[in-house]
C-alpha cells in the first residue's frame, strides 16, 4: 500500500503491514489513513511501536469481542497545525463509559477479563517521558477513539 510509504517510519510501517495481515485473517476492515508523515517526532521508534501496537491490539481486541459482523478499527496520521502529530485509533463496536475512561491508564486496571491492566499504563507512561499525552473519546454511534500527541520536534541545521 502506498499510503504506508508516505508514513516515512521504517518501524511503524513493518508494525502496520503485520497489523493488516492480523485484520485480514481475522475479517476485520483495517482502514489506515496517512495525512502527515511520522518524520520529525523525538520519540524513539521502539516506544512509538508500543504505544502504537498496544491501541491497536486493543482496538482488534474490542471488535473481535463485539457480537457484530461488522468489525472495523481505523488508523489516522494527521498533524494539529505544525506543532503536534496526532495518531488516532478508532475501533466501531466499543463503547468506553466516562468512568471508565478515568480509569483505564491506571496500572492493574482492565477492561478485559483475565488481563493485568498494564497495557495502557504503560502506553501513558511513555507518552508521558516523551512530553507527549493520549486522550479518549467513546460514544455508542461511532466506537472508541484513542487520540495520540505527539509533539513535532524543530531540527536544527
Amino acid at each position: 500500500d502506498y499510503s504506508l510509504l508516505n508514513i516515512r517510519h521504517p518501524s511503524l510501517i513493518a508494525l502496520l503491514q503485520t497489523k493488516i495481515e492480523f485484520a485480514k485473517l481475522s475479517k476485520i476492515k483495517f482502514e489506515i489513513n496517512v495525512k502527515e508523515s511520522v518524520s520529525g517526532i523525538s520519540i524513539k521508534s521502539y516506544e512509538l511501536i508500543q504505544v502504537v501496537g498496544n491501541i491497536i491490539d486493543n482496538a482488534f481486541d474490542a471488535e473481535l469481542a463485539s457480537a457484530t459482523e461488522n468489525k472495523e478499527v481505523t488508523l489516522t496520521i494527521d498533524k494539529l497545525l505544525n506543532s503536534m502529530l496526532i495518531i488516532s485509533i478508532n475501533n466501531l463496536n466499543s463503547f468506553i463509559s466516562s468512568q471508565q475512561t478515568q480509569n483505564i491508564f491506571f496500572q492493574g486496571y482492565s477492561l478485559k477479563e483475565n488481563h493485568k491492566g498494564i497495557g495502557l499504563s504503560t502506553v501513558a507512561n511513555i507518552l508521558k517521558k516523551n512530553k507527549s499525552y493520549v486522550e479518549v473519546e467513546s460514544n455508542v454511534e461511532h466506537g472508541t477513539t484513542f487520540y495520540i500527541f505527539i509533539p513535532y520536534t524543530i531540527k536544527g541545521d
